[in-house]
């Protein structure tokens, strides 16, 4: 990363005359190979996803091609601060950060779920990113002082923060705290990046507090989406750091690919009526709540330890009369027809995830690193509504609940990183997916289905070599 002072006619484009702008970036391309690939993100093929939130089918084959950072997502960003001059102690600051697919050449809209094929689901990582723009990883604008930090605008939720900070891996793809839909986006489409939201961080000597909210909201809906966060931090000593992080958010969505979603057409009199198939979402609204302590200990000069526990907690929508009301995200409609295109009353009993990691970062000297870590993804059993119980349409057993049985899949992770210079660095690593095979293969109301689905006792394992430059 290179400090620059920018010409001032430039940085006067810009707004931030006699701003101190830093230009910087990643570009991390990863070769992988991984067996039993689960469906990828047909909008972004690059990427691999083998951290699903639900029930999918594998894929028979095995999936070889390149990959957008195991290590680090590759980005782009210019920032900037500015002393205050009217106001001693005063800095205001901005940061404009864009995500990309160097693999690819374009940035990432990675919600595959708006591209339904025939009818037939195509899943992915979903992220916030139904936006695709040019600044989708984060555009604030605030002021610092000795008061501490605020920042405005889409931003990195407190969650997302201190996963990156408590993860050898820095909370990058390789590890299941980074991909895409995961924790910090408490198992909805969401990610932990946030639109509209405030960011406000102070220090207490050794105590780092933390303070998040997000307005969300949608037509008829105002609060949904909405996301608060609390974050402490204390260095207990020199090399020991502990983290707590309470999250919640209202009215969260998960988005699906619609079933078929049909309609004919017809080109003239004489032309045969074709089926067209016309994309949709269905989507099912809850509340989400987290808690979450985590740590790290630098035992050594060579050694670091990361350790970790987070939960999430969900449970029916505050207000489910509003969710109702949205008929589509983005230009994309939520099918109001299907019998599961809104579900609002899913949970008969709350679904509780929770993931315990333990790692480990050890330098061999200053160019060569290891990098390991051992994850346990467990999901509670529960009950659940496979339809929406309010209608009672479209199931076997409608406004009846399905059991779900307890799973748990095993992460086991391994790098070998060598710095090539201050900047570049070259790496290989190893990802190792167990699924458990607790449950049934199908949905029943005495018998408990696995929420694995067709993962069940699966092994899905990804070795990849990469190469990462930051400027």
């Amino acid at each position: 990363m290179k400090k620059t002072l920018i010409a001032l006619a430039s940085v006067a484009a810009l707004g931030a005359a006699h701003a101190d702008v830093t230009l910087y970036g990643v570009i991390d391309i990863a070769l992988s190979t991984t067996s039993n690939q689960l469906s990828s993100d047909g909008n972004n093929p690059a990427n691999s996803n083998f951290y699903p939130s639900t029930a999918q089918s594998a894929t028979t084959g095995r999936q070889t091609g390149f990959m957008n950072g195991a290590l680090t997502p590759s980005r782009f960003g210019i920032k900037g601060s500015e002393n205050l001059e009217f106001a001693p102690g005063l800095k205001a600051n901005f940061v404009l950060e864009g995500r990309f697919q160097p693999a690819a050449g374009f940035t990432p809209n990675d919600h595959s779920l708006l591209a339904s094929k025939n009818g037939t689901a195509q899943y992915g990582g979903g992220d916030s990113a139904l936006n695709n723009g040019i600044f989708n990883s984060q555009s604030t604008v605030g002021l610092s002082g000795g008061f501490g930090s605020v920042d405005v605008g889409y931003q990195l939720n407190l969650l997302g923060e201190a996963f990156g900070a408590n993860d050898p891996y820095g909370a990058g793809y390789v590890s299941p705290l980074g991909t895409y839909g995961g924790l910090t986006g408490m198992a909805s489409s969401y990610t932990g990046r946030t639109s509209n939201a405030i960011k406000f961080k102070t220090d207490f000597g050794t105590t780092k507090l933390g303070l998040f909210y997000s307005m969300g909201g949608e037509t008829g809906n105002s609060a949904a989406g909405s996301q608060w966060g609390l974050s402490v931090a204390n260095a207990i000593t020199p090399t020991i750091s502990v983290t707590v992080v309470a999250q919640a958010m209202k009215d969260n969505v998960a988005f699906g690919s619609s079933p078929s979603n049909s309609t004919t057409a017809t080109a003239d009199a004489t032309t045969t009526t074709p089926t067209v198939y016309v994309p949709a979402l269905s989507a099912t609204y809850f509340d989400s709540s987290s808690a979450s302590i985590m740590g790290n200990w630098m035992v050594a000069n060579d050694t670091k330890l990361y350790a970790g526990y987070s939960t999430i907690t969900q449970s029916n929508p505050t207000d489910a009369a509003a969710d109702k009301l949205i008929t589509q995200v983005q230009g994309v409609p939520i099918n109001q027809t299907a019998y599961n295109g809104i579900n609002v009353n899913k949970f008969q009993s709350n679904l509780k995830t929770t993931v315990a990691w333990a790692g480990v970062k050890y330098d061999l000297d200053n160019q060569n690193h290891i990098l390991a870590a051992y994850y346990l993804r467990s999901v509670s059993n529960y009950q659940a509504y496979t339809t929406n119980a309010a209608t009672g349409a479209g199931s076997a057993a409608a406004g009846t609940p399905a059991l779900y049985s307890d799973n748990k899949q095993n992460i086991y992770t391994a790098m070998y990183d060598r710095d090539l210079s201050k900047q570049t660095d070259v790496y290989a690593y190893v990802i190792l997916n167990n699924f458990d095979t607790q449950g049934g293969a199908s949905a029943s109301t005495t018998t408990p289905q696995s929420q694995w689905g067709t993962l069940s006792g699966l092994n899905i394992n990804q070795y990849g070599v990469g190469m990462r430059m930051k400027f």
